[in-house]
């Protein structure tokens, strides 16, 4: 093959030989390994063709197989090939050279027609090199003196634009490298936001806001001041006989930075960097006013309601600009969005009783260019469906009367054909390949149907029952979406469901009628085809959103929602999901021992992300498992025998603490749901329960500690024997150094709270109460997790109501240490309204029977805790 292309350029015929630089790129994509036997003498001869005088196209063509080799195996290239990384990195930098002075560079960079200029490559193999094969093997290479360095230091503008374009390209994939020198190339970069040449400028911008983005928050941390500084300056370029380009990319730069600015350190920049961007809104500069807009939403998005004191200065100006500047070419159209952004996303950010008297005004001016809106490809249409977004979450409840008005267009919008004939092509088209030939996607439709499909989400998050009038429209549109090609819209619509049935069953209840016809009606429509659609699903993000819509489902249809059919087909395809997950872990132990020789630590570190991804994929599994356990209890564990079978095999201790406390959560739902059914499997699971309590991992010693509280909740007999080594051991966590900091806390709550459980349904066996509760009441107070917190303080009170002077001890020595933990809890999360009476009654009682010892103990009190007791006692409680 290598000959042919030989032959091809002997005979000068770079056509054929483009050609079969094609088909070796497809052989390289399919099978890399297939040129492995000549891979040094095919990678020589694809560098000498780059580093020729051959046509731009020949050489692209060339340079692309290599930086596809270096994608399929970066190990193999770290380990043995580090030279070819610095031959592609000279070659792309030195393309990128190939830049020429224009009038309309800002667009020129991005637009040369059909073919990619020397530039826009070098470009795009900067990003991919560097996502590839990472900083500590690219980095000495791109700042050695004959890299970034000394192209900053080239007389040649385009010099020194590749060098700090270079570097906003790598900064992404670099990440770890970069981030241990961020400081010195932040000040390198800031030099040149001086540079003479506007390019440059622009340039050294475009790299402090890809820095930004990509070292968030750090970058901000570290150089907010700096930053801030330079970008307010760069905003005056143009005024100073230099670029509007330049100065609208400062404004650019803002909104990323703003994005990892907290919002206290930036109300001291507010008011300059407000005025500038206020100043540059006015500029009859297409670029310099759209980024400016868009600088002026994140400035009102970062500071929230500190925003209020601009508001009167800054509204009505957006509000005149949007009400006046005309819609007809599609710049204009970009400066009206722009300001319908901003002027709704500052409204979000000051809230109803400020942006209040403005919405209805914004609202009715929306709703006007929407109407007048004749072209499918006008840009407004998905900024205006954000529009009303954002002014529904500021008005909430009050939104609902302009739902006529905008929920019919939405649903239109969203039910849209993106699929487009043949007979019928425009320019805004997309191709796509399917069995039979080629489709056209027109992608202005797919975008605009996208926003729909997530504005549906937004709008029920927001008004529930008030989005009612329209669930079944809804619900018609959505259902078949569940398997669309885009991943948005199968995300947005699994999403949807269970928001769906949640509006209608609020809406239900609220008018008096029975929900079940509806849930009935519901789950016929919706079950078949939300469970096809997570069987088939490949994309991981999409498929965690599915489990989590299929979960939530459950939880809202209530106990026994499902039918014999219907829970066999979902117990089959959670089943599949956890096959298959067991099933990449094997293929992918079998390709590292495979290709174990191009493996390098940096190849573990991306596979550990991916790890990551299928954990977060399992999580959302063992969330959806149980809710489907909860809701349908003893009916559906015979059917999860296998799949019970994979999480008692994953308690072994070889697999992982993750895959332990994922096997843990798991069973602890089958333990407390699973009645008389779930009693043959304790012999099984104790002995792990009893070791993992006291696992170093915070997570799982805090799943464990929650099933043995379910154990002795609902284990019966079985659990008696065991009730001495349990309690011994929730002892130990409990009492352990450093049990109450960080994440420890939520495991050692839990080990109180099923501790708390023993006494109350193990009591024979626990021995001598009196002393079993003084020693849990000692272990007092909770302070980590709080809906455990509600659960142990209910069973303090009980346990004072049945027997107070038991709780209190011998000299009602527990009396100061019940005082505080219930004291503390009140007015937290750990106390609803039920719990707080029972606390204020107890309060009142001790006050009256033991006087002296109460009053002592409150004197010996904090002030905040002596404040809370006086409140308590000023109110009589509840009869």
């Amino acid at each position: 093959m290598l000959q042919c292309i030989g032959d091809f350029l002997t005979a000068s015929d770079e056509v054929a030989t483009q050609e079969a630089l094609s088909l070796f790129i497809e052989v390289a994509e399919a099978q890399i390994s297939f040129f492995k036997p000549g891979m040094q003498q095919v990678l020589v001869a694809m560098v000498q063709i780059a580093s020729s005088n051959l046509e731009d196209a020949t050489k692209q063509l060339s340079l692309e197989f290599v930086i596809t080799l270096i994608e399929e195996k970066p190990g193999m290239v770290r380990k043995k090939m580090k030279d070819l990384v610095e031959r592609v990195f000279a070659i792309s930098l030195a393309w990128m050279l190939e830049l020429e002075e224009s009038e309309t560079w800002t667009a020129a960079d991005n637009d040369n027609g059909d073919d990619a200029s020397g530039y826009e490559v070098g470009l795009a193999n900067m990003d991919r090199m560097a996502m590839a094969i990472g900083g500590k093997t690219l980095l000495p290479f791109a700042f050695a003196q004959t890299g970034i360095p000394g192209y900053l230091q080239d007389p040649r503008w385009q010099a020194r634009h590749a060098a700090l374009m270079t570097i906003s390209q790598i900064s992404e994939g670099c990440k770890k490298a970069i981030g241990q020198q961020l400081g010195q190339i932040v000040e390198m970069v800031f030099k040149y936001f001086q540079d003479p040449h506007p390019r440059v400028r622009y340039a050294a911008i475009n790299c402090i806001g890809q820095i930004a983005s990509d070292f968030s928050p750090a970058l901000q941390q570290g150089y907010h001041q700096q930053v801030i500084t330079a970008l307010v300056t760069a905003m005056d370029d143009f005024n100073k006989g230099g670029s509007r380009e330049v100065q609208g990319h400062a404004a650019s730069c803002i909104i990323n930075f703003v994005e990892g600015m907290q919002r206290e350190v930036m109300l001291n920049y507010a008011s300059g960097v407000l005025m500038k961007l206020l100043e540059l809104v006015q500029v009859e500069h297409h670029y310099v006013r759209e980024q400016s807009l868009t600088a002026l939403a994140a400035m009102a998005d970062c500071l929230g309601d500190g925003f209020a004191p601009f508001y009167d200065q800054i509204m009505p100006g957006l509000k005149n600009m949007f009400a006046n500047l005309p819609s007809e070419t599609r710049e204009q159209q970009g400066i009206r969005c722009r300001a319908m952004e901003c002027i709704t996303v500052i409204g979000v950010a000051v809230g109803k009783s400020k942006f209040g008297p403005d919405a209805d005004q914004m609202m009715k001016a929306i709703h006007a260019s929407h109407q007048a809106i004749i072209s499918t490809d006008d840009t407004q249409a998905s900024y205006i469906q954000h529009a009303y977004s954002r002014i529904c979450r500021v008005l909430g409840a009050d939104f609902v009367p302009y739902l006529a008005h905008v929920i019919p267009t939405l649903l239109e919008s969203a039910a849209q054909d993106e699929i487009q004939d043949f007979d019928d092509l425009d320019l805004n088209a997309a191709q796509d390949e399917d069995d039979d030939g080629s489709i056209n996607i027109r992608t202005s439709i797919l975008e605009e149907k996208i926003t729909a499909c997530g504005m549906i989400c937004c709008y029920l998050e927001v008004l529930g029952e008030g989005y009612a009038p329209y669930v079944n429209q809804s619900l018609e549109l959505l259902v078949p979406y569940v398997e669309h090609y885009a991943d948005e819209i199968r995300e947005a619509a699994c999403t949807a469901l269970p928001l769906l049935l949640d509006s209608a069953i609020k809406a239900l209840g609220t008018n008096g009628q029975d929900h079940r016809p509806f849930l009935l009606e519901f789950l016929n429509k919706v079950l078949d085809p939300l469970v096809e659609a997570i069987k088939d699903e490949e994309v991981e993000e999409v498929l965690q959103q599915q489990l989590q819509a299929l979960g939530d489902i459950f939880q809202k249809a209530g106990e026994n929602c499902l039918s014999a059919a219907h829970q066999e087909t979902i117990v089959v395809a959670l089943h599949t999901i956890l096959s298959g997950a067991i099933d990449q872990r094997k293929a992918r132990a079998e390709r590292n021992k495979e290709d174990a020789e191009d493996l390098d630590e940096e190849c573990m570190e991306s596979q550990q992300e991916q790890e990551q991804q299928e954990a977060d994929t399992l999580l959302m599994y063992m969330q959806c498992i149980g809710e489907l356990i909860k809701v349908q209890k003893q009916r559906v564990l015979p059917l999860l025998e296998k799949t019970l079978a994979i999480f008692l095999e994953m308690l072994r201790p070889e697999y992982s603490a993750p895959d332990r406390r994922l096997a843990v959560l798991v069973l602890d739902d089958v333990i407390e749901f699973g009645g008389e059914m779930m009693l043959p499997m304790l012999p099984m699971i104790i002995p792990y329960f009893l070791q993992y309590v006291e696992d170093p991992d915070d997570g799982l010693r805090q799943a464990s500690a929650y099933g043995i509280g379910q154990m002795a909740q609902h284990g019966g007999p079985q659990i008696a024997a065991q009730t001495r080594p349990f309690l011994d051991a929730l002892s130990r966590v409990i009492l352990a150094p450093n049990s109450r900091e960080g994440l420890a806390v939520h495991a050692t709550d839990n080990c109180i709270s099923a501790f708390g459980k023993f006494l109350q349904f193990q009591t024979a066996a626990v021995g001598e109460l009196g002393a079993a509760l003084n020693t849990w009441v000692g272990f007092l107070p909770v302070t980590g997790d709080l809906e455990e917190g509600k659960a142990i303080y209910n069973r303090l009170l009980m346990f004072c109501e049945q027997d107070l002077n038991m709780v209190l001890g011998p000299q009602a020595a527990n009396l100061s240490r019940v005082m505080v933990a219930l004291t503390d809890a009140v007015g937290t999360q750990a106390v609803d309204v039920a719990l707080t009476q029972r606390i204020l009654r107890l309060m009142h009682g001790l006050s009256a029977q033991m006087p002296d010892a109460f009053k002592a103990v409150a004197g010996q009190m904090n002030q905040n805790q002596a404040a809370k007791l006086q409140e308590m006692l000023s109110h009589p409680p509840s009869p």
